[in-house]
């Protein structure tokens, strides 16, 4: 059905194919159709249902008398809706905006279904309020109506934009000699105006620093000044228009950075766990360590703790920050990086290891030259035994003969001793002979 107030329908042909047979639509309007496929119009009603019913007329040529079959039972259709309307719209704030809308048909039948963007459709009611959307932001919506299973055209677009982002105002200076207020603008904002000792200044910059030199380390100070962030946005109904944020009031002290902590030592303790230990002078609420990679939440000290351990580490290198903290400014961080050992083993205890191992190995050594020297031993008083059984090798007169025979073993010895036994010493005695 194309037709709000009303539709097409198709009929087949009766058993009779004179070609003056008429069909009628009957139901609150009867309407007369000379074609099988027909348009139904003029109903009264948009997203409302009918039951339509036919019946062929036949014309008598010749009496011009009408003759009508008994109606036959067509099938209930329904009109499709109405196209709706967006009527109004508010930005309620940077993520927020409320949209209102209508349809001429009955409430109780339509139902609304709303699509911003490239979204999909959502039922609602009017008024709808729309969340989640990103300050300083453009959005279109699309909006149909639905009843009876039946869709209504879409309405036009509708095209509306959310506030900017309010401006950030924080001390953003880590020197503990300078208090630095800086305001930045957030999100899609074109630019900013700062009310400061009754002189507005237009920022179209995405930061403005405000400067105040030779200040206390940790000390606060007080400051006033506004700041609105401004947007431009073309909508659907009311063309270019400019948005504000609301405005960002600061009547309260500002403070400086501590003083940063000195670094005294990093300790591993086990395979999963390591110590940072500092010192610092000057006011301070607590210090902060962080990690990456990360572990599960910032590692904290109170003012007078001077060490953090981390615990529970599965990772083998981590980079670390460490900074005090001092209403609610943080200093200047110190940084460094902590690996442990390959085998993820504390030195210690590699230490305490190599020693037992060079001391296991020393010992083995030892036992094996008291075994070597015992049994070189042992050959030699075999050897000995051996040759002096047998007697002198040869008879050589002289005072040097026994030493000549010593020698004359010693070498045989030191060569054959392994096969050397008894008689051998009785067979080079004889062939000394």
């Amino acid at each position: 059905m194309q037709d709000p107030h009303g539709g097409r329908y198709k009929s087949s042909r009766s058993e009779d194919e004179q070609s003056a047979l008429s069909y009628r639509y009957i139901g609150s309007k009867h309407q007369v159709h000379d074609s099988l496929d027909f348009n139904v119009t003029g109903l009264p009603s948009p997203a409302t249902c009918y039951n339509l019913k036919i019946q062929s007329v036949y014309t008598c040529p010749t009496t011009n008398v009408n003759y009508s079959s008994e109606f036959t039972e067509g099938a209930t259709q329904c009109t499709r809706p109405s196209t709706p309307t967006f009527t109004s719209h508010t930005a309620i704030s940077s993520s927020q905006i409320s949209l209102t809308f209508s349809s001429v048909d009955p409430i109780g039948i339509i139902a609304f279904a709303l699509i911003r963007g490239s979204s999909d459709a959502t039922i609602v009611v009017s008024p709808h309020e729309d969340s989640g959307i990103s300050g300083g932001t453009r959005v279109c919506y699309y909006l149909h109506t639905i009843a009876n299973e039946i869709t209504s055209d879409v309405a036009e677009p509708y095209c509306v934009c959310t506030k900017p982002a309010q401006p950030l105002v924080y001390s953003g200076s880590t020197d503990p000699t300078v208090l630095d207020v800086v305001v930045e603008m957030v999100d899609n904002t074109d630019y900013m105006i700062i009310t400061k000792d009754g002189t507005s200044t237009n920022i179209s910059t995405n930061s403005y620093s405000m400067q105040t030199m030779d200040t206390l380390p940790a000390t606060c100070y007080q400051r006033s000044l506004t700041a609105i962030s401004y947007i431009s946005c073309n909508e659907s109904v009311a063309g270019i228009i400019l948005l504000e944020s609301d405005p960002v009031i600061i009547n309260r002290p500002m403070c400086t950075a501590p003083v940063a902590p000195t670094l005294e030592a990093v300790v591993d303790i086990s395979a999963s766990s390591f110590k940072i230990t500092y010192a610092m002078d000057g006011q301070r609420e607590s210090f902060v360590l962080e990690l990456t990679p990360e572990v599960e939440g910032n590692l904290t000290a109170n003012a007078n703790q001077l060490e953090i351990t981390v615990e529970g580490l599965t990772g083998s290198s981590y980079q670390w920050r460490l900074y005090a903290v001092a209403n609610g400014v943080k200093s200047a961080a110190i940084t460094g990086t902590y690996s442990f050992p390959d085998d993820s083993f504390p030195t210690s205890i590699i230490v305490v290891a190599s020693i037992v191992v060079l001391a296991a190995v020393l010992i083995v050594t030892a036992v094996i030259l008291v075994v070597v020297v015992k049994i070189i031993t042992a050959n030699g008083a075999v050897a000995n035994a051996a040759a002096a059984a047998s007697g002198p090798l040869w008879t050589d007169p002289g005072a040097n003969a026994q030493t000549k025979i010593n020698k004359t073993y010693q070498v045989r010895t030191k060569h054959n001793y392994e096969q050397i036994g008894k008689d051998s010493v009785n067979a080079l005695a004889n062939q000394a002979e």
